[in-house]
């Protein structure tokens, strides 16, 4: 029998799985149009605290 706190735990793991392979994709992309516009992303993280990324766009007139 699957109680109402398995459900729940079920669905966000899916939740989870999904956003997984959502985010692995953006870090890369992210970096594919900064580094067009002669940027950079730079990423700082300790881990059980979190992560801070840096996003910096050195010419933003090259289009």
């Amino acid at each position: 029998m699957v109680t109402a706190l398995n459900a729940h735990a079920m669905k966000e793991q899916k939740v989870k799985e999904l956003l997984k392979g959502i985010i692995s994709l953006g870090l890369p992309l992210a970096k594919t149009i900064l580094e067009a516009h002669d940027g950079s992303i730079t990423v700082d993280s300790i881990l059980g605290e979190g992560s801070v990324f840096v996003m910096n766009f050195l010419n933003l007139t090259k289009m």
